[in-house]
């Protein structure tokens, strides 16, 4: 991300959610999206981080470290985006990634924990955190990324004030039923989400638990333009979460069932 800081150990306390998804070819890696853990073997992430899927390289997951390919790390089994999911722009930029074997949640090292869904939807010009490894500057040309998490505070844009910008811009009808716009329309300030943020979590606390809000969908190319909205995908919609309620429960449903076989075997 453009603007915000380097995340504190106070904050990253709080923030131990959030994954890194990584390429990996034989020794080679790069983290590729943010996420959030829902279950000690799932995580959310945003669809067009996994679909359409690409060849050449498994997908493994890091957990635990504020360090980038840093932590507990598991290889991605399995990839769920939302159905029908065809690109961020037409909405519904969910998905939901499964791994080998769960997170240790009480890791020596890298503990973890997990988010919440919201119990109740952002209103206008609430603040919530957002977190993430995107670009954070530009050095010859190129996008540079940061090692550490960066952390800043957007607040929520009026959903109508975000489409009429998209659509004065676009010149076409924005069709995204679960979007989210965050950041600063009218405001002078560099705060902006980039490259390599895709997935990453905006996000508040309640009754000091954190709750999941947005998952970050699409920018503008052009990550160092002021007065430009972030646009997420928000996670109060309804179908988006019906979608991760049926999955984080059926994953439930699995480890008690697994439990309950383990328990029951006989030698």
């Amino acid at each position: 991300m453009f603007g915000g800081h380097e995340i504190t150990s106070e904050e990253y306390e709080r923030s131990r959610f959030m994954i890194s998804i990584v390429k990996k070819d034989g020794d080679w890696e790069e983290h590729l999206c943010g996420g959030s853990l829902l279950t000690d073997g799932m995580a959310s992430t945003a669809g067009h981080c996994i679909f359409p899927p690409e060849e050449g390289y498994e997908l493994i997951l890091y957990a635990g470290s504020s360090t980038k390919l840093t932590g507990q790390v598991r290889k991605i089994i399995k990839v769920d985006p939302y159905p029908g999911f065809t690109d961020q722009y037409k909405g519904m930029d969910a998905a939901v990634v499964y791994l080998d074997k769960p997170i240790e949640m009480d890791h020596e090292l890298f503990p973890a924990i997990t988010i919440d869904l919201p119990s109740s939807s952002m209103e206008d010009k609430e603040e919530a955190t957002f977190i993430g490894w995107g670009a954070n500057r530009v050095r010859n040309g190129q996008y540079t990324f940061p090692e550490k998490l960066k952390l800043t505070t957007y607040p929520k844009i009026n959903f109508d004030s975000c489409k009429k910008y998209i659509e004065n811009k676009e010149k076409k009808e924005v069709l995204n039923p679960a979007l989210l716009c965050a950041g600063f329309l009218h405001k002078n300030i560099l705060e902006h989400a980039c490259t390599a943020d895709s997935g990453s979590p905006l996000f508040r606390y309640k009754n000091g638990k954190p709750e999941l809000m947005g998952i970050f969908s699409w920018s503008y190319t052009n990550c160092v333009s002021k007065r430009q909205p972030n646009g997420f995908t928000d996670v109060d919609h309804p179908k988006i979460r019906k979608f991760f309620e049926d999955r984080v429960k059926e994953y439930y449903h699995n480890q008690h069932q697994q439990h309950f076989r383990n328990e029951t075997s006989f030698p």
